[in-house]
């Protein structure tokens, strides 16, 4: 069960707690004072949280260059998303930091960002967005994966089914998008449909409440839309959340564990239990005790018959097979 958890990183004694009595199948790496500061200690975390781990682990970032990135000294400076597209460099950057997390013991960027910035006053997208224009993003996204995947370093598109018409930012409350289904794939599905079978190897989907898929709940808790990728989409990769502890989708909850178990029950792969803001390093809402009740509460729910086994079994087989192959596990 703990295979489906992707945490994120603490002190050294809370890693190996998570590794020891959760299982997690991974870890999202985020700033902690100067733990990811150099590339010395980002590869001593990395050698080390594998060396405690039997089962070889996902270590994911979110570095997507601008204001996204979590690496410091030593690390190149990413432009932004917007940036790279401006100056047909996204090919570039995606090679360049491809060969950065390799070396750093990081298999997985939380990137590319896909979402089409289609609405000036969003609130979280802007120039994290390669543009407001579907091909632009489309081709920028592409070259950012191949570039990416030289160093053998996966790639995840986000944030489906598209974070930019939206005027509320998730980490804070939940956003309404407001379209029909027809409308999303006029514009903010295109880089899904293009780009799902391009060795794209994982999909996070979004904190919103897409209409057009699901008018009565959030896609982080809809079947209806993470079938909707699976099925209809045809993508065959790893679906993963965002955070769960993000107060847009916490208040769609009564709790932590209620949220990991709806977000299961929806078709997810990996449930993230990340950090709640997008740039905070001192925020620190939920320990390793809390990541462990979550692991307890999904056992629970599958002995209780509340969640599908063989949902969970279809879930872990597809994430042993992507460390299988693309993990050297």
């Amino acid at each position: 069960m703990g295979q489906l958890l992707l945490v994120r990183n603490s002190t050294d004694a809370e890693n190996y707690r998570l590794i020891e009595e959760a299982h997690v199948g991974g870890f999202v790496l985020y700033t902690k004072g100067k733990l990811l500061r150099t590339k010395q200690s980002v590869r001593r975390l990395t050698d080390d949280l594998q060396k405690a781990a039997k089962i070889p682990l996902i270590i994911a970032i979110d570095q997507e260059g601008g204001r996204v990135q979590r690496l410091g000294d030593g690390f190149p400076d990413m432009p932004s998303a917007l940036e790279q597209a401006r100056t047909n460099t996204c090919y570039y950057w995606g090679d360049k930091m491809g060969r950065e997390l390799g070396r750093s013991g990081i298999n997985v960027n939380l990137a590319p960002v896909v979402d089409i910035n289609s609405n000036p006053e969003n609130p979280v997208m802007g120039d994290r967005s390669y543009g407001k224009n579907a091909d632009i993003v489309i081709e920028s996204a592409h070259g950012m994966i191949k570039g990416t995947h030289n160093s053998h370093v996966l790639t995840c598109l986000k944030h489906f089914p598209g974070h930019g018409n939206v005027d509320t930012d998730s980490h804070v409350a939940m956003p309404v998008l407001n379209k029909t289904l027809d409308e999303l794939e006029a514009l903010e599905l295109k880089p899904y449909r293009a780009l799902h079978t391009l060795d794209t190897d994982c999909v996070m989907t979004s904190h919103i409440l897409a209409v057009g898929l699901d008018p009565d709940e959030p896609v982080t808790f809809s079947k209806k839309a993470v079938d909707y990728l699976r099925n209809d989409i045809g993508f065959t990769g790893l679906i993963l959340t965002d955070s769960l502890t993000m107060d847009g989708i916490l208040s769609q909850a009564d709790s932590l564990e209620e949220a990991a178990i709806k977000a299961l029950k929806a078709g997810h792969d990996l449930l993230i239990i990340g950090r709640k803001r997008l740039n905070d390093e001192d925020e620190e809402a939920f320990t390793a005790d809390d990541i462990i009740n979550v692991h307890k509460a999904l056992v629970q729910a599958i002995e209780d018959g509340d969640i599908s086994e063989e949902q969970v079994e279809a879930s872990y087989d597809r994430i042993m097979s992507l460390k299988r192959l693309r993990l050297n596990y």
